[in-house]
């Protein structure tokens, strides 16, 4: 029963080296490496999300930039219950729009002032904001990022993946009730900017 089981052990471990050996294959000379590249992610330029009575949008006008390029991007909340208009109550702007650059793996921050404003939707009729350029740093960042974030405001988009993963964020009162719903509807969107 011991050899048995010496023996099994022995067949797992060469087993396990086999299949680890496997899996860290590198390519050889004539095999062609897998780089990531841009052009290879399918661009989402269009994202929805409902909850309840709202429905979330996130658009951007195309898939490809070039540098220099308006990219053009906008966010629309509506309102599609069985009421003819609600009141919703958020920050400056219900719209949130957070973006990544992936190549570099650069967050761009979003930030708001946090007044409470109320605004009234009309059944059918969506609001709609579009995306300002803005973003921030500090000086203990990376230079080249405080170098790629000054770039970004003053100049526009550098080439690169971009992916928004924006949000509208907002809360509803319901009459008679002390109690609000909140809603944090998110969708995600991406696409590239291509070198000039």
């Amino acid at each position: 029963m011991a050899t048995a089981m010496k023996t099994l052990r022995t067949i797992l471990i060469a087993l396990c080296i086999v299949v680890a050996g496997c899996s860290n294959a590198k390519p050889g000379p004539d095999e062609p490496r897998e780089t990531p590249n841009a052009s290879a992610i399918p661009s989402v330029i269009r994202a929805e999300k409902q909850q309840d009575d709202f429905v979330y949008r996130l658009i951007a006008d195309k898939e490809a930039y070039v540098e220099g390029d308006t990219v053009t991007i906008y966010a629309e909340l509506e309102y599609v219950g069985e009421k003819e208009q609600i009141d919703i109550y958020h920050a400056a702007s219900p719209f949130y729009f957070p973006l990544v650059e992936k190549t570099r793996n650069y967050s761009i921050p979003y930030a708001m002032n946090e007044p409470l404003i109320q605004t009234t939707l009309i059944k059918g009729e969506p609001l709609r904001e579009e995306y300002k350029r803005s973003g921030g740093y500090s000086s203990s960042d990376d230079p080249k990022f405080i170098e790629f974030m000054m770039d970004f405001v003053d100049k526009g988009f550098a080439a690169g993946l971009y992916e928004m993963d924006g949000s509208a964020h907002f809360y509803v009162e319901q009459a008679g009730n002390p109690d609000k719903t909140t809603y944090d509807l998110k969708a995600k969107i991406n696409f590239t900017v291509n070198e000039a």
